[in-house]
């Protein structure tokens, strides 16, 4: 019976990663609550196996970032503040990084804080010591296209975004990505078709929804985007799955604006 125990850790320990170099652990408790908290969806509970993940290694180089993406996601959910959050999740990433410079999703998160924070020099430099570990991380070519938007390189911000949907054809937010970075480009007839075939592959994905609305609305054409958030207001699959802030009102759009809290408020009285 031990034998089979030191196989099956063995094992683990060589599909999660060498401790050593990619951040593993040879616990089996320890790996056993991670990948129980990367399988669940609610955030507090994923928490609370992190913890118990560290509790039985706090060398866990990969529950330690996991830990600081709870936190990150905490944020951008609009729970606590920049300063507070990077506080809590600053020593997680340091102790990881310590441990093994080799994960990639360390370095995407500190480039998401660093955005945050206007510092896009030092958040490109993160994103490309993700992309030299992994030249695949999808999420370091998300970051990356929408840091090339923002500091205003349309092109290359398209050919990134272009980049990630071939390495993950079917996958609708890429999509959505991409028709975002095809809007601000100002390359509105592409990023039309962009938008209706990521809502085909994903019926669900309701920020591209709400992206297209909005987009909509900055065209001055509320009434396009009313039957878009009609049409999403018709799905009740999409309607029990859907939380989100009331956005900001695009120009024109008042009667969306109406539309859009009318659903929020039904949404939260059938929640209750």
């Amino acid at each position: 019976q031990h034998d089979l125990a030191a196989e099956i850790a063995g094992y683990l320990e060589v599909s999660l990663g060498d401790p050593g170099s990619h951040g593993g652990t040879r616990s089996t408790e320890a790996l056993e609550a991670y990948l129980r908290a990367i399988d669940v969806s609610d955030p507090e509970i994923a928490a609370v196996f992190i913890d118990e993940a560290l509790a039985h290694d706090e060398n866990f180089a990969r529950a330690l970032v996991t830990k600081a993406q709870l936190g990150y996601t905490r944020l951008l959910n609009g729970i606590g503040s920049e300063e507070g959050t990077w506080a809590e999740v600053s020593p997680l990433l340091d102790k990881a990084l310590a441990l093994t410079d080799e994960l990639p999703e360390a370095h995407v998160l500190i480039a998401g804080f660093q955005v945050q924070r206007e510092r896009y020099a030092a958040a490109e430099i993160a994103l490309h010591r993700a992309l030299e570990i992994n030249p695949s991380h999808s999420e370091a070519f998300a970051q990356l296209s929408r840091l090339k938007e923002k500091t205003g390189q349309h092109q290359d911000a398209i050919v990134l975004a272009e980049r990630n949907v071939l390495l993950d054809p079917l996958n609708s937010i890429r999509h959505q990505q991409l028709d975002n970075r095809q809007w601000s480009a100002g390359n509105i007839d592409a990023a039309r078709v962009s938008y209706e075939y990521a809502l085909e592959l994903e019926p669900l994905n309701h920020n591209a929804w709400i992206d297209y609305a909005w987009r909509l609305g900055d065209l001055e054409n509320p009434a396009a985007a009313i039957r878009l958030v009609a049409r999403l207001q018709q799905n009740p699959q999409f309607r029990s799955h859907f939380y989100g802030p009331v956005p900001k009102i695009p120009p024109g759009g008042v009667q969306l604006f109406a539309l859009w809290f009318g659903f929020i408020e039904d949404f939260e009285r059938e929640r209750r």
